[in-house]
């Protein structure tokens, strides 16, 4: 089965004060957790999609060194992550099976869960969704024959809505905290610690 991952990394950051994806986090630039968890998936691709041009964010999407990783620019990114997504979907191979979505600014997602929902899609399911403790969690994966529905979506939204209605999709529960923690603004790159409150959104020292 042709599977890729995309990961989301076109958003402006504003609420951070920009360079979000490029900050450090843990050592590290921020986007690189993305790719990092994206990698250890069983995918032939990794499409980043960003928006307008920023030679750090491509510098440090390029050092990660990665030989599936392409990047793709989204002009229309200010329309939302809609647009980010569309502009994801469009660019992978025809004969493309499962997408399975990574955002940007989602670190510390766990590397089996992405694998679960991936070989669920890839083994029936029409999508595979986790939530945490009754909230909605990353990374969603889905098959090819739902790319035309979500290529429909319009606005700052992602495919989660649609997803939650299509026949045929798996919920799957986990306790990992890692799949709701996204940092936000500096304070969350600050206080995020290796131990958290399973599911709480935001992890605190």
């Amino acid at each position: 089965m042709n599977a890729h991952a995309l990961v989301l990394a076109a958003g402006a950051g504003s609420r951070f004060g920009g360079s979000k994806l490029t900050s450090d986090f843990r050592g590290r630039p921020l986007i690189h957790w993305a790719l990092d968890a994206a990698s250890k998936t069983k995918v032939e691709t990794i499409t980043v999609v960003v928006g307008a041009p920023d030679d750090p964010l491509i510098d440090a999407i390029s050092a990660f060194a990665e030989p599936r990783v392409t990047i793709v620019r989204c002009a229309d990114s200010w329309r939302g992550q809609s647009a980010s997504l569309k502009c994801g979907l469009r660019s992978l191979p025809a004969d493309a099976s499962a997408a399975i979505i990574f955002l940007g600014d989602m670190p510390l997602v766990s590397r089996s869960l992405a694998q679960q929902l991936l070989d669920a899609v890839l083994a029936g399911s029409a999508a595979a969704l986790p939530s945490c403790r009754g909230l909605p969690a990353h990374p969603v994966a889905f098959a090819r024959d739902l790319f035309e529905q979500i290529c429909a979506i319009e606005g700052d939204r992602g495919a989660r809505a649609l997803l939650e209605r299509v026949p045929g999709r798996l919920h799957v529960q986990t306790t990992d905290p890692g799949s709701t923690f996204d940092v936000d603004n500096g304070d969350d790159v600050l206080t995020a610690s290796s131990e958290g409150n399973a599911c709480g959104g935001r992890w605190t020292s």
